[in-house]
Order: C-alpha cells, then structure tokens, then sequence
C-alpha cells in the first residue's frame, strides 16, 4: 500500500492530532512545515555544499535508506517506506521517524478492532469449510450407499426374470390372443431337436410393446423350468430367418450386458479361453471363475483387449466410441470436482445440467444413480431444460470434468497421449457432442465427411492432450538440464 498525494494531507493532520495526544513521541505541529519548500537546518547546510547532480544522488541515496529503515521486513505496514521517502523531500530527515511512527500507531491502532473482527471471521469460515466438507463426505458415503442399494434391486429385478426368454420377429396377426401367441412360440421351440419330444410348460406368454404399422411386437415368454428355459435358449440357432430370442432383462441391466458382450466374445476367440467358461450375468462378465464389470475393466487379464471394436484410425485420424473405449465419458473413472466425488465424467456432465436449470431433484437422482447409460436417461429429463443455453456452457463442462479425469488416471492419460497428434473425434451422430459420423460408417475416416468437424469431445480432448504433451516434455527437459523442445502442431 503506497500513500499517493491525494490522501496526504489528511494522513499529516491525522499524525499531527496523534503527535500532540502522545507524549512519548513528542508534539509539534505540522504548520509551519506545510511548504513544499521546507528542508531542516541540517539538511540545507549540507545541501548548499554541493551541486545540483550531487543532490539528486543524494536523494536517491537517502529514499534506498528509508526504504530500508521502513521496510516490511522490520514490522512496518507498506504504506511506510513510501510515505518515509515523501516526508523526507517535504519536511527533511530529522522529523520523518516521528511521523512516520505515529502514522504507523495510529493505522494499527484503528485497524485493531478491524483485524480482530477478520481472524475471527477467517476462524468462521474455516470451520464452515471443513463443515462442507463433512457434509459432502457423509453425502457421498450416502450416495454410495443407495447406489449399492439400487444395484441390489436391480439384481432381484433380474432374478425375478430369469426363467423368461424375449422373442422378436414371430408374425403378429391382427387381435392375436394369447392362444394364438401361444401356437405360434411353440412352433419355433419343437424345431428344437433337443425339444421336439420335450414336455415345455408355460408360465405366462404375452406380447408388449407399442404396436407399429408392419412390425411384429417382442413376445415375453416366462417358462415354469429354469433348464427348459436355456435348452431353448441354447437352441436359438434352429429358429425360422429372422426369429430371434435373448434373455429378458431390466433395461439398466441390459445396457450393461451390450456393453460387455464384446469383451465375451473377444475371450471366446482366444485359445487360452477356449475351454473356459466365459458368460455375461447379472452385469457381470465371468472369466476363468472372476467376475468383471465397468466397475473394473483395468481389472481384466491384459491379454484380453478389451478396446478391439471401440476405435478407428488412419494416419492423422483417431475416432472412438463406446463405453468400453478409455476415452469414452461413459467409461468409469471416479473424480473429485469441488469437493464432490463422480463416479464417470457422464454423471458429472448430467448432475451440472440439472443444476444448470435449478432441477435438484433430477440432479439429486443422477447423484444416486452409479450406471452411465441411466444417467445419461436421467440428463434427458432435467426440467427446464434450454438447449441453446446449455449449449453455451459444454465447452467448460466437458473440459472441467476431462482436465480432472485425466490428471488423476495416468494410465488414462497415456492412452489419451498415444493418439498424438492425430486428429480426435468421437464417432457419434448425437451432435453437437460427437462429429455426427458413427463408428461402423466408412465417412468417420473422412475428415470433409464429418458433419460438426471435431464434435465438443474431440475439441476438448485434443486441447487436454496438448496440455498433458506439453507437461510432459516440459519436465523431461527441465530433468535433463536442457531446453524444452518444440509441440509440433
């Protein structure tokens, strides 16, 4: 804090009043010292000895000793040096400790109660930091808690169901009863070998579904025995063209199962699994007895590749898709963000849409839901919801949640560094997040074929990997003692 000549004058009268009720530093009035033009006998004798450039060296030499006399080093505020220098120029050096030492008792003086007032406040606020802090630990502990509830649930849901086989593509005819239903599920079973002499009771048999011009709605069959359920199952192959059968699944649950029958079907191919039972259950992949989930994909035997099918690339393209793909906001990679513990970048993106529009119920919902594709559901539900006005604010959600993401997931981070320098895109038509080009389409390894160039995720990741390039060279070099190379662009 420096006094400019503005505030002098009243901080000279303030020093005077100060002087004059405190004995100890003395009493004299400034009045007769107001001239600019004013220098003590001692200064001008000397003064008059020498020539101009001698003065102005002089001066220069006695503001350095006052700065240092009055530095904050030795407990004066920093206003004090400056106003030590002024004074000097003004009144000479023999009265600028006094005033200088008042205007110094008088600020703390009167700043006293002001600085009792702040450590009591910084104490407050301290203790209303950690207060949050606990707050946000216990509901994060809660969150937590509810999801594994909710996982729980779901499990039931999906043993509740697991003697019942969806079939799709049966014909439909028009007000088909369940007889005729019935019938026709039959006909399709006995061209089973196994079956065609089996005895196949029936629980419950219906069709659900919207109906839609030319399209035949699934058929949800619930079988009394467990082991007829999977002959039937097993023998899918025997079905007429265009009859299919899967297992019937809550939706959450079956998300999850799409996402790791790749991974199946990757171990099944492998020699070494060959003999093994590898299945998908209940959300879970079993490999070898062990159970895998998107939990923990790093988890998986590293022989196995889990990313065959979630990329493609040419020499100066690298697009991705899919929630098994490092790069994907689906792929689970828990963040702490202000506090608050996400578990996937697509819970982080979707709690700040909620909350963007002042929804804390669905914001509250996403926070207790752990399953990506979920959430993503529960994004599409935010009340209030205003797409050019979330629009404006992507940028910085996608890159706060990646910049986290990426900074504390090294493995992560040199999957993301491995892609250098190519051009990044996240093949997805839902725009403006992805190029609007798929993955299976031949176009994603055009860049002119792209339809929002790099899409927010490509964008955002490349500017994160440029940064993440940059560190890293950054600190080869400085550990190397010698000079940072240059980022080809």
């Amino acid at each position: 804090m420096s006094v400019d000549s503005s505030e002098n004058s009243q901080l000279y009268e303030d020093c005077d009043s100060y002087l004059a009720s405190t004995p100890k530093i003395g009493a004299r009035k400034f009045d007769e010292r107001s001239s600019p033009d004013f220098v003590a006998p001692s200064n001008k004798t000397r003064r008059m000895e020498v020539d101009e450039g001698s003065v102005n060296g002089a001066s220069a030499s006695a503001s350095e000793d006052w700065a240092e006399a009055f530095s904050e080093e030795k407990g004066y505020p920093s206003f004090a040096a400056n106003f030590a220098i002024e004074l000097s120029e003004k009144m000479g050096d023999r009265l600028v400790p006094k005033f200088v030492k008042a205007a110094t008792e008088l600020i703390n003086k009167s700043s006293a109660p002001i600085k009792k007032d702040i450590g009591t406040l910084d104490k407050r606020v301290n203790q209303l930091m950690q207060d949050v802090i606990v707050i946000r630990t216990k509901n994060d502990i809660s969150n937590l808690k509810i999801q594994e509830n909710k996982e729980e649930l779901l499990r039931q849901d999906a043993n509740s169901r697991c003697n019942n086989l969806i079939f799709s593509g049966i014909p439909e005819s028009r007000n088909e009863n369940p007889d005729a239903t019935f019938k026709k599920v039959m006909a399709q079973i006995k061209q089973i070998p196994e079956m065609e002499n089996t005895n196949v009771h029936i629980e419950k048999i219906y069709r659900f579904g919207r109906r839609v011009a030319n399209k035949p709605r699934d058929i949800c069959v619930k079988f009394l025995q467990f082991p007829i359920k999977q002959k039937v199952s097993n023998g899918r192959s025997h079905f007429s063209s265009g009859v299919f059968v899967k297992q019937d699944l809550p939706p959450a649950m079956a998300s999850i199962h799409r996402a790791l029958m790749p991974i199946k079907r990757t171990a099944e191919a492998m020699p070494k699994y060959k003999d093994s039972k590898v299945k998908v259950t209940m959300g879970d992949l079993i490999i070898d007895g062990k159970k895998y989930n998107l939990k923990n994909l790093q988890d998986i035997p590293d022989d196995i590749d889990i990313l065959i099918g979630t990329f493609r690339m040419t020499k100066t393209i690298f697009a991705w898709f899919g929630v098994l793909n490092i790069l994907s906001n689906f792929r689970w990679a828990p963040i702490n963000v202000g506090g608050q513990l996400f578990l996937h970048n697509e819970q982080f993106i979707q709690y700040q849409k909620s909350m963007l529009f002042g929804d804390q119920l669905t914001a509250a919902r996403i926070m207790e839901e752990s399953n990506p594709f979920e959430v993503k559901k529960l994004g599409y539900k935010v009340q209030g919801f205003n797409r050019e006005r979330w629009e404006k604010d992507l940028d910085k959600v996608a890159y706060e949640c990646n910049k986290v993401k990426f900074d504390v997931h090294f493995e992560m981070a040199n999957y993301l560094l491995s892609t250098y320098p190519k051009e990044l895109a996240e093949a997805s038509e839902e725009e403006p997040w992805g190029c609007g080009v798929a993955l299976r389409n031949d176009d994603i390894l055009n860049r002119d074929k792209w339809l929002t160039k790099n899409g927010v995720m490509g964008d955002t990741l490349m500017i994160i990997r440029q940064e993440l390039y940059d560190e890293k060279h950054a600190n080869t070099s400085k550990s190397s003692g010698g000079t940072s190379m240059s980022t080809p662009v």
